[in-house]
């Protein structure tokens, strides 16, 4: 059980004039470092979850971010011993040690710092502008908290997630969570004897939306025919945007370099099962027998089913120090990736986000799409839509769990933790009333 903390029993220890990345040269200087390390080391560290949605969170973001060689800031600053890491207020195991706190904090602190470096930047009142700042203010989803980031900033939603998946690689993190999970319970449902994974890359150039909408449906297009020609039937497919860099030869210099400031980098994902149909066999036997030429630049990677872990890997390709027996052989990401948005420039984050907004990330396709509603898991329960008088049944169900339940048992629970809790009690609670619950809790603790 995680313990609700407030602000007043949060104080972390703050260097101001601490270099976080030590003498050693590449430091990025910034108006707003102090800020990001507040943001980053107020939220203290509960508990690290050890579920596979977990370990793919890490490894979406802080494992990736740590593993790509243009992004020196982030392992420098892992040498470094800055104070605003690891603080008194974390009560973890301690068989964990500090190393794994300080890269998830280290992640934490640069995209705090690159968001609010990115809403200086944006035109005043814009959309751009506020996207930025909600996202600065989200918490962490990288380990267990219980702390709201303290803010007084104008323009910031009131929920406790600004749930913007483009502008937000945690409220991404989330995204690609909730889809696992269907994923899940789409193979439970139709069990699949392999997995696929396709992708392809290209670059558009900044605020062209026209290129981005024609390539990005004719890639999409393209993978998902592929993919139909080799026995897939269905599954999910993925777009991402991010900075297009060049290495430099000499880390002092941040190994990052801008020279291709106007252009973006465009990577669509297609991920599919294939059935047992005898159909759908056949094509993918052809395929292997060498029948059918892949299109030129598409990356495939093809793994049985039954191996374990290979839901997880078509998702988020793991780490290189990695010993799972699922590993992806050709393509350099999973089905979801967030690139490195810490290294873009302002022109690239704003034509990014100006092309995205509207844009959903992650959308399913073939029997997927048609199946939706039967699959997707905040839609298996036939009963969660409210009566007619939902204010009374909701006051009656707060009185209760206030009373039968205890709100202390429930005072830091996520939505599926919370529901399957209240139903151990003997409380059959729709979907919809567990999320009003978590939004009048998240209400309560911010008054």
């Amino acid at each position: 059980m995680l313990r609700r903390t407030t602000q007043s029993s949060v104080n972390p220890y703050i260097d101001n004039f601490e270099d976080a990345f030590g003498k050693s040269g590449g430091n990025r200087r910034s108006n707003h470092a102090y800020e990001a390390k507040y943001s980053a080391s107020v939220q203290n560290v509960a508990a690290l979850g050890r579920r596979p949605s977990d370990w793919m969170k890490r490894d979406l973001l802080a494992g990736a971010a740590g593993d790509d060689r243009r992004n020196f800031p982030q392992r420098q600053l892992m040498k470094n011993e800055s104070t605003f890491l690891q603080q008194a207020s974390d009560r973890l195991p301690t068989d964990l040690g500090p190393n794994a706190i300080r890269e998830l904090r280290g992640f934490d602190y640069f995209n705090r710092r690159h968001q609010l470096d990115m809403k200086a930047a944006m035109p005043v009142d814009s959309a751009a502008r506020r996207s930025a700042l909600s996202a600065s203010v989200c918490p962490t989803s990288l380990y267990q908290t219980s702390t709201l980031i303290p803010h007084d900033l104008k323009g910031v939603r009131n929920s406790n997630l600004c749930k913007n998946s483009w502008s937000c690689p945690h409220c991404y993190a989330r995204r690609m969570t909730e889809k696992y999970q269907s994923a899940i319970a789409k193979f439970e449902q139709h069990p699949a004897a392999f997995m696929m994974l396709l992708s392809q890359q290209s670059v558009i150039t900044l605020d062209d939306v026209h290129e981005f909408q024609r390539q990005r449906t004719a890639m999409k297009t393209l993978l998902q025919s592929t993919a139909e020609s080799l026995g897939v039937t269905g599954g999910l497919s993925t777009i991402q945007v991010g900075p297009t860099l060049e290495q430099r030869p000499y880390w002092d210099q941040n190994e990052a370099s801008y020279e291709n400031v106007q252009q973006l980098s465009l990577r669509v994902a297609v991920m599919g099962c294939v059935s047992e149909q005898r159909s759908s066999l056949l094509k993918l036997r052809r395929f292997l027998a060498g029948e059918f030429m892949l299109p030129q630049g598409t990356a495939i990677d093809l793994m049985r089913a039954e191996i374990p872990g290979a839901l997880r890997a078509m998702f988020v390709k793991g780490r290189k120090s990695s010993t799972a027996m699922a590993e992806l052989s050709d393509n350099d990401y999973g089905l979801f990736h967030w690139p490195t948005m810490t290294l873009c420039s302002p022109q690239q984050w704003q034509s990014r986000f100006e092309m995205t907004r509207n844009l959903k990330c992650v959308l399913p396709w073939g029997d997927w799409r048609k199946n939706a509603k039967t699959t997707d898991v905040a839609s298996t329960c036939k009963t969660e839509v409210p009566p007619v008088n939902a204010a009374d049944r909701r006051a009656d169900l707060l009185n209760k769990r206030s009373l039968d339940v205890g709100i202390a048992d429930t005072a830091c629970m996520g939505r599926v933790a919370l529901r399957q809790h209240l139903h151990n009690k003997g409380l059959d609670v729709s979907e919809r009333d567990v999320r009003w619950l978590i939004e009048r809790r998240t209400q309560q603790g911010i008054s």
